[in-house]
Parts: C-alpha cells; structure tokens; sequence
C-alpha cells in the first residue's frame, strides 16, 4: 500500500508542474506605434540619402528613457542624426540611433528622427527600418517599424523638335529708325520703280522668327551683286563704296552718293538700316546704314533666347532699305537678289 501512495504522489507533483510551466509561457504584450512613416530623399541603390522618421507613440518613456532607430545591416554606416524635442541627447553606432530624453516627453508624443548621408543598400527591394521605445531600465515598452523599398534608377527620356519658323511680310509701316517709308514692298520683291534726284527712296520689310533654340537665333542678309543694269553699270553701295566693298562694320548716318564725274561708285548708293536694337554686334540705333558687298553676310536680325511670340525687339523686326542716286547716274533697270539666312542656335 505504502507503495501506491508514493505513485499517486509522484504522479500529481508532475502535472502540477507541467501547469505551472504552461502558465509562465504565455507572453506579455508590447504596444505599437501608430503614423509611423520614413520619408526617404532618394531611393537608388548606392545613393546616400536623407530619411526623416516620424512615430506617434503610446506609452511614456519617462525620464532618461530614449527612442532607438536601426537601420538594416545593409545600409551603410550612420554618421549623421538628429531627434525633434527639448532636452534630448543624441548618440549613434554603425546601425543605431538613440534619442535620450532627460525629461519625460509624454505618452502619445509625435517624434520625428533625421538621419542624414547613410548610403543605402546596394540590391533593390524592402528593408525595415526598426523603431524602439525604452524606459531609463531598458525595458522595451513599445516598438513597430517602417518599409523602405529601394529601387535602381528610372530613366526618364523625351524627345522635343526643333523649331525654326521665319516670315517675310510686307506689313504697313510709317518709319523704321526715324526713317520715311517711301513705298510699298511685298513679301518677295522690293519695287523701288522710278528713282529721282530730288529725294532717296525707302521700302520695308518685316522680318518675325519662332524658335526654341537654347541660344535664339541670328537672321544675316547677303546681297549677290551690285545692282546692275542691262549695260552693267551699277548703283553701288552706301556709303560711295567702289563694286564689291559696300559692307561695313560700323553703320552711320545716311550720306547722299557724292556724285563725282568718272567716279562711277559715287552716282548712287544703296543702304540698309534695322530696328533691331538687339543685334550681337551692330548697332543701327539713330537711323544708321550699313551698305552690302555682294561676299559677305550683314547680320540684321537677332535674340539671344527662345521666341514663340514674336514682338519688335524679340523675334520681329522691320527692315528699311534705301537708295538714292546724282544726276550721273546712268538710265536703265537695275537687279540684284537679296538673300535672308536665319540660323537657329541650339
């Protein structure tokens, strides 16, 4: 009998401490944080970036407790933290940072966390960045984490047309530069008709570009030959300049031709002027001519920038040209062609 008794002992002892290890297995809850979030600068692999945590928490850390951010293994090194609040104290490891708070900061405090220039990791994809609330004991009171995906670069590409777009018109104007229009032009002729001694005569154009060229654009025009007539006399170019030497690099004031016998270059001239005040190197301001010689190209047109809608001054402008001649000058028509080349400046 005594032998049972031991049995039914033993055998309650063991349930008993089967129960008791069953009960003291059961874990303890932590909190979580709410509105967590990590704002990340940039995301390409390799990249060193800037993050800026944000967590709402529930419980107080009370005095000396202290919040820690660990970044994954695969970032690199932390150098550079700092943590929203008074009274707190910042420190960081490889892969830690701590916020330490003197004072209590109070349960439901919202805390943002700024860790600058850790490089992120080099293969794509999601990488947590832990948070942890600590009393002055160590004890973890609360805690949650934020996702972080890491991506390789996207290539963004497009593909914009060149614009260029020129016009001639013959639009009305009274002047150009203080100077008298004296007739009417059309978009591809400049009828100056029957020339007297008495006066010079005047015809314009207007000129209007659209571009988006970076640098504008920069409109010249070059004349072919003197004009001339069917025996091949000529009516020069301003300013009594011989055949072939009529372009000038420093416009002036309108001269009338000279007029002297056996001085065939000085019975009549042709000049041009341009409002444009915005030319790279010419200036025709206070109704200043400049002549052509048939070789080289005279810039009359030019802006510095994109034009889409063209006014005087950008993208528009008048030019006048103007012929007067003695009484040498010999009969008959005369014919030259004028050649506009805009280039734009990409």
């Amino acid at each position: 009998m005594l032998g049972k008794t031991n049995l039914k002992h033993f055998g309650v002892g063991f349930l008993i401490v089967v129960l008791l290890l069953t009960f003291f297995n059961i874990p303890t809850s932590i909190a979580a944080y709410s509105n967590v979030s990590d704002t990340i600068s940039d995301s390409q692999v390799s990249i060193a970036a800037n993050h800026v945590i944000t967590f709402t928490t529930a419980s107080d850390i009370g005095a000396n407790g202290y919040y820690e951010i660990t970044f994954a293994q695969e970032y690199g090194d932390v150098k550079e933290a700092s943590c929203s609040g008074p009274n707190v104290t910042v420190s960081t490891t490889t892969e830690t940072v701590r916020c330490t708070y003197s004072v209590s900061p109070g349960a439901a405090t919202t805390t943002t966390i700024y860790v600058n220039n850790i490089t992120n990791p080099p293969s794509t994809g999601r990488y947590n960045v832990l948070i942890g609330s600590y009393n002055s004991g160590d004890i973890d009171l609360e805690h949650g984490d934020a996702a972080v995906y890491i991506t390789n670069a996207l290539e963004v590409s497009a593909w914009i047309g060149s614009i260029l777009n020129f016009e001639m018109t013959n639009e009305d104007v009274n002047e150009v530069n203080g100077v008298t229009i004296t007739g009417s032009s059309t978009v591809d002729t400049l009828p100056f008709n029957e020339l007297n001694t008495s006066a010079s005569s005047t015809l314009a154009q207007t000129l209007t570009m659209q571009t988006n060229a970076k640098n504008g654009f920069s409109c010249t025009v070059q004349q072919d030959q003197e004009l001339t007539n069917q025996s091949n006399h000529t009516i020069n170019s301003f300013d009594n300049s011989p055949d072939g030497t009529g372009s000038s690099t420093a416009p002036h004031v309108w001269n009338a031709p000279a007029g002297e016998l056996n001085a065939y270059h000085t019975y009549g001239h042709l000049g041009l002027t341009t409002n444009d005040s915005s030319l790279s190197s010419l200036d025709f301001s206070g109704s200043k001519y400049a002549g052509l010689n048939g070789t080289d190209p005279l810039e009359i047109f030019y802006n510095d920038g994109p034009v889409i809608h063209p006014v005087i001054g950008s993208g528009k402008a008048h030019i006048a040209y103007t012929i007067e001649i003695s009484a040498l000058q010999e009969e008959g028509t005369y014919t030259s062609n004028l050649t506009y080349v805009c280039t734009g400046n990409f």
